[in-house]
């Protein structure tokens, strides 16, 4: 009796973190949603670059050797990430032409084969570039990660 009493109560406790852990994901996806709102909408490559630019230079959590090693890598990204969203893109255009025009499944394989791994690439690339990010915020990448609009941008 003892024993299925203990049961019992593992399983409560057990149900108790779940419910606690899901509530917690339910309040930062409801806190993201809001600081969503609170953002004009960016339309352009270049007034995103812009916001970026200046909420890394506005920091007022940063030192200049953080800013500059942060932007130097931020720079870098863009570049390798611009290169692979222009591979994706012409791999796209080569795509629907052979779904339109030929029916050569072969060809059609091959090319969804190179757009999932140019996108798997990207994102590698992004999670690379977040490891390198921490490394250069240090301590103070909390900090950063805290800036409205950096975290909704970016995920924090």
């Amino acid at each position: 009796m003892k024993q299925l009493s203990k049961d019992v109560s593992v399983r409560i406790l057990s149900l108790f973190l779940l419910l606690l852990i899901a509530s917690c994901a339910i309040g930062q996806r409801s806190e993201i949603e809001k600081e969503k709102k609170k953002i004009s909408n960016i339309t352009s490559t270049q007034e995103f670059y812009k916001q970026v630019i200046q909420t890394i230079n506005n920091s007022q959590d940063l030192s200049q050797k953080q800013k500059s090693d942060f932007l130097n890598l931020y720079y870098d990204v863009g570049k390798r990430s611009k290169r692979l969203s222009v591979e994706i893109k012409k791999l796209k255009i080569i795509l629907f032409r052979s779904l339109t025009r030929e029916n050569n499944e072969f060809k059609i394989d091959e090319i969804t084969r190179q757009i999932k791994s140019a996108n798997n690439e990207r994102l590698d690339l992004m999670f690379d570039a977040l490891e390198k990010t921490k490394i250069i915020l240090g301590k103070d990448a909390e900090l950063l990660y805290k800036i409205e609009w950096f975290g909704t941008h970016h995920g924090s």
